[in-house]
């Protein structure tokens, strides 16, 4: 009877660990637009803001731009200077417009002469980063790995 409660017991261990486990990788994509006020785990259940999408994400994973998002809206924006932070993350962010091999044909907007400033490593693949108004873009890594990966496009940007 008692090797039979040791082996319940370590059953319901062995599930709570998987369950556990599998909440955890489950946080690896999250999806953001303008207009969203979901918690980021599906399209239809987007972020509305970029900064949160990347809080989420502190060991790493992926962003897919469920529509267009501007950076101007978010709350890690300085107006007076035109930057937006990303928040720091312990590993690799991607952000994408592509959403399991289907690209959604979303942009991530820009105001005119904005920088980005990455405090993690971030790669930027499938994506088309625009400005409306034909100005320049400034992107740093401050230190940290910053990659433009495949079908990254500049949209109305100048280029020097």
């Amino acid at each position: 009877m008692k090797n039979i409660r040791v082996l319940i017991l370590s059953l319901c261990m062995m599930l709570a660990l998987c369950l556990f486990a599998f909440a955890a990788s489950a946080a690896d994509v999250v999806y953001v637009k303008d207009g969203g006020n979901g918690n980021g785990s599906s399209a239809d259940a987007a972020f509305g803001d970029l900064a949160d999408a990347m809080a989420a994400l502190k060991n790493g994973g992926t962003i897919v731009l469920a529509g267009d998002c501007s950076v101007e809206k978010s709350a890690n924006f300085d107006s007076a200077v035109k930057a937006f932070t990303a928040p720091a993350t312990n590993g690799t962010v991607v952000i994408t417009s592509s959403d399991n091999g289907k690209n959604t044909g979303a942009r991530l907007i820009f105001p005119d002469a904005a920088r980005f400033f990455c405090t993690g490593n971030t790669t930027f693949e499938n994506i088309t980063f625009y400005n409306a108004n034909n100005k320049t873009l400034v992107m740093a890594g401050r230190f940290f790995e910053l990659t433009f990966g495949k079908g990254v496009v500049m949209s109305n940007i100048e280029v020097h």
